[in-house]
């Protein structure tokens, strides 16, 4: 993710997204994803499941996704394709 509306849009979709209890029992992931500052710093990885409503793990805490958070996930895995096109 390179642009501020895109980030802005992950941060609400973690914003909007239930905190799970433990630790699900799931399939493999659909993605992962590493955000990386601009001196090379990790700064936070996210795991992402898409299935049905779809979940998210970060930092190790898990997140069910509402509908709209989960149409913006594969919105921005859609464009972060696009850009390696």
């Amino acid at each position: 993710m390179k642009g501020k509306e895109q980030m802005r849009n992950f941060e609400q979709v973690v914003r909007t997204a239930d905190v799970m209890n433990g630790q699900p029992k799931a399939i493999f992931p659909n993605f992962k994803l590493t955000a990386i500052d601009c001196e090379g710093k990790e700064l936070i990885k996210v795991t992402v499941w898409i299935e049905g409503m779809g979940m998210i793990e970060v930092n190790d805490t898990y997140w069910t996704l509402t509908e709209d958070g989960r149409n913006k996930i594969l919105k921005l895995l859609k464009d972060a394709e696009a850009l390696r096109s």
